[in-house]
């Protein structure tokens, strides 16, 4: 017996089959048809770490780290739906018992960091809140080579002479973030940016710099 078959997308002619026929058939090209559908949609929602942040997204890159051991304390990723120019404002309340320093996005009057400074005693941050942990970071196996010093931007917000900001070793404060996915992404997208650095330090009087940190401020 000779079966003729023929099937497209719109529409199916058989001869000579029987019904039940037909509905095998059809069953199995609908599950083939699904089975194409599903693999598409994982392959397109697959998560792959080489993917770059799209340059036109303005977002901004809090990044910790430990002033003595320059350890990576851990960071935070800001954005904001309106892209516009990027321009840093300080407000510095000196500390008589306590103080603050607060970070501005100051074309967007957006907050990107503060934290609270306390006279003989030790202040904390308090923006951002809950910093994302090192661990939570997709690292990269080779990390992003620093191009020179001049890449970074001290930001000085204390009326008092900056004197630990003299001799930064940049490097070190470079390597504790230059393995990190997203860092990758940042100077990728935008690598003329100067990433901006502010000596925080939370307790003073009797200053303990053991409790300060390097906060890096990264634009994408």
């Amino acid at each position: 017996m000779k079966y003729n078959v023929y099937i497209n997308a719109t529409d199916i002619h058989m001869l000579n089959l029987s019904s039940k026929h037909i509905k095998v058939i059809v069953m199995r090209y609908v599950r083939l048809v699904l089975l194409l559908v599903i693999g598409l949609i994982i392959s397109c929602t697959s998560d792959d770490d080489t993917t770059i942040t799209p340059a036109n997204q303005n977002k901004v890159l809090i990044l910790k780290v430990d002033y003595e051991t320059k350890a990576f304390e851990g960071g935070k990723e800001l954005v904001f739906d309106t892209t516009v120019d990027f321009d840093l404002e300080t407000k510095y309340v000196a500390p008589g018992d306590f103080g603050s320093i607060t970070l501005l996005y100051k074309n967007l009057d957006k907050k990107l960091f503060s934290g609270s400074i306390i006279w003989n005693g030790v202040g904390a941050i308090t923006y951002p809140e809950n910093l994302t942990k090192p661990d939570d970071f997709t690292k990269i196996d080779t990390p992003v080579v620093m191009p020179d010093g001049t890449i970074f931007e001290t930001i000085a917000y204390d009326v008092e002479p900056h004197t630990v900001m003299d001799g930064i070793d940049h490097q070190q404060i470079w390597s504790a973030v230059s393995n990190l996915l997203v860092f990758k992404e940042y100077r990728i997208n935008n690598p003329n940016a100067k990433i901006h650095l502010m000596l925080y330090k939370p307790a003073v009087g009797i200053e303990d710099l053991s409790k300060s940190d390097w906060i890096l401020i990264v634009k994408n």
